[in-house]
């Protein structure tokens, strides 16, 4: 056996808030200090991946950084490898999309430190054979993936080696990363962790690697325990014939023999481990088929929901003609929503971030507007399969709002206030859907409950219920959708939606019969959640009508209830937004903020009424949401 290759690299970890910036602890204890460590030993090899938000902080707030970091890379100390630019899961994108990202890093890098990459950076080992033809066109030699992708064991020979791995006709080197010797949350001492790494590698292969790419939260920790300092000690003394540090590029350099592998789609075990069930961390089955990151898209529906947007932005910025400035600006708007942080979630953070999420859906606002002053889209309502499952769903698209409706609940999943840049809908679902026009016909006891924001356990309901159209008008901008549901056992419901958009309001003219032999007695909930920036009082202000008066909702209330109500306006100051929701009928109405994870989401209203249902008999209501923008808005905009 030859000598063990060892190396070391860093990166920002953005699974938690998508941004990967360093704090001012972060950037002291695992950048500056190993960068200081570094230039005062020029024999340590290191590697990074900085990506394109990361770039531009540090040229901001430590220019003189990236003056070192040139200085080392002058040296060939270290490399710096390339990748997305903001960090998307490449299988998710359109090749354009792939290209254009890898490209805008690689142009940065090179920019900054007069080199340009030879290795790609994959988060967490996002991997699709596809990428192969993106590699080859974007000239990356190589990449690094999870050393589970080549065996199940750590030090199995092919988890040892350069592989190299083919996809029509194109080909690439992939180098395996062992992370998973970092992820514990307490290493060994570094002579003990470089004796075990000297007894695991098998004798037999003759030019074994070892690659750690250690986040920059670890490293910090590392840093303060001396652990790396000490580790790099030791290898220039006690163990310099057994072990050697080096540098991706150098190994792949120095490899003779390369392992042919066939890589399917993947991802890391870490990664993994969270793609089997929603919200817990589970081992995968060696027997079960190996998770990709599409498995969030069918775990949780509000990645689906993301990548389904992001997704049909894309096709509308590509396909888009005539402005290049227009177009390119709003490309970059694109690639900001393809942050890979947004479309999983491991552990924490997320597609549960609020704010995380919220600025995704920003930025595909943003880049959808301007390729609307490109190519003039007028008011229209379409239907086409968004999401993939199958269905088709309903896209109105006015100058004012986009709003997203879908055959399951007959509900609107997506309502998008243009110039606010807000995704209105864009909440955490619990057990039961939170959107727009979400529907429930549920008992007393029922009732008390889901009115209080709890859930209810195997209670049929109006807002999963599939619907099937019976109209779809695209001149006038009207839907019908009608649906069959159980209530009570033996009986059945049959309720029709009626879905009427225009430039300013969406109305919606219900009927629900009586289709059973038996009596009807419960409460029909028409429930709306509107994502608002904040449940403050100084931002957020709500009132109903009751008997001719107003009455203030305090919107940072655990639970009001009233009756009697005619309409109920809700006004974001934040986002200059005023809605109105008005009932044909006098209604009751419920009013909470709605939190997850100890993040208020959205701001939940309920119009409720007693009704009773003969055999046969039919009762309607309608409901209308009337959206403006404020004026306060539009005198600041003037000014």
């Amino acid at each position: 056996m030859g000598k063990i290759a060892l190396c070391f690299g860093l990166f920002a970890d953005t699974s938690a808030d998508g941004s990967g910036i360093p704090n001012t602890h972060i950037y002291e204890n695992s950048y500056k200090t190993l960068a200081s460590y570094l230039f005062s030993h020029e024999n340590v090899p290191f590697s990074f991946f900085f990506s394109g938000p990361v770039l531009e902080w540090l040229q901001s707030q430590h220019s003189e950084y990236l003056l070192v970091i040139e200085e080392l890379m002058a040296r060939k100390q270290i490399e710096v490898l390339g990748g997305g630019y903001y960090n998307p899961h490449f299988p998710l994108l359109q090749p354009a999309d792939r290209s254009g990202q890898i490209e805008a890093l690689t142009t940065a890098l090179r920019k900054h430190f007069k080199k340009r990459p030879h290795g790609c950076f994959i988060n967490e080992s996002v991997w699709d054979p596809s990428l192969i033809n993106t590699l080859n066109s974007c000239s990356l030699e190589y990449a690094m993936l999870d050393y589970s992708f080549f065996a199940s064991d750590m030090y199995d020979p092919k988890a040892l080696t350069v592989s190299i791995t083919e996809d029509m006709g194109k080909s690439v080197f992939v180098l395996p990363l062992h992370n998973e010797l970092f992820e514990a949350a307490d290493i060994a001492l570094p002579e003990a962790f470089l004796e075990k790494l000297i007894k695991a590698v098998p004798s037999s292969v003759s030019n074994p690697a070892v690659t750690c790419f250690i986040s920059a939260e670890k490293l910090s920790e590392l840093v303060q325990q001396n652990w790396l300092e000490e580790c790099f000690e030791l290898l220039e003394t006690t163990f310099k014939e057994k072990i050697e540090l080096s540098l991706p590029w150098k190994v792949l350099k120095n490899s003779s023999a390369f392992n042919k592998a066939i890589i399917p789609s993947g991802m890391s075990k870490k990664a993994s481990s969270w793609a089997l069930k929603a919200y817990a961390k589970t081992a995968q089955n060696k027997n079960s088929t190996r998770t990709t990151i599409r498995n969030f898209t069918l775990l949780y529906p509000e990645v689906l929901n993301l990548y389904s947007r992001m997704t049909y932005t894309s096709l509308l910025v590509n396909q888009c003609r005539g402005d290049k400035v227009r177009k390119k600006a709003a490309r970059e708007e694109l690639w900001k929503a393809q942050n890979g942080a947004s479309y999983w979630f491991l552990g924490s953070g997320g597609i549960t971030n609020a704010k995380l999420r919220n600025e995704m859906y920003k930025n595909l606002l943003h880049a959808e507007q301007l390729v609307r002053e490109v190519s003039t889209v007028n008011d229209s309502l379409n239907s086409f399969d968004v999401n993939f499952d199958g269905s088709n769903e309903y896209v109105a698209q006015f100058k004012l709002y986009d709003a997203y409706l879908s055959k399951t609940g007959g509900s609107i999943y997506e309502f998008d206030i243009l110039q606010s840049e807000r995704n209105f809908a864009a909440t955490i679902s619990d057990k039961r859907r939170r959107g727009l026009f979400s529907d429930f016909l549920v008992s007393d006891k029922d009732f008390n409950i889901l009115s209080k924001g709890q859930s209810i356990d195997n209670v049929p309901c109006l807002n999963e219920a599939p619907y099937h159209e019976l109209k779809y008008d695209r001149m006038k901008k009207n839907v019908k959708l009608e649906s069959q549901v159980p209530f009570d056992k033996k009986k059945t419901v049959k309720i029709v939606k009626e879905f009427h958009f225009t430039k300013d309001s969406i109305r919606v003219d219900y009927r629900l019969i009586n289709t059973s032999k038996e009596n009807i007695n419960a409460y029909l909930i028409i429930e709306n959640n509107l994502c608002m920036q904040s449940n403050s009082p100084e931002t957020l202000s709500m009132e109903c009508s009751a008997d001719d008066l107003l009455l203030p909702i305090p919107p940072e209330n655990d639970f009001f209830n009233n009756k009697g109500i005619f309409y109920l306006r809700m006004t974001d100051s934040l986002s200059q937004c005023c809605f109105t929701l008005s009932s044909s009928d006098a209604a009751g109405v419920y009013a909470y903020p709605y939190f997850s994870q100890q993040q208020y989401l959205a701001s939940t209203t309920g119009l409720f009424w007693k009704i009773s249902l003969l055999p046969g008999a039919v009762c309607s209501r309608t409901v209308t949401l009337y959206i403006k923008r404020t004026e306060t808005h539009q005198h600041k905009r003037k000014n």
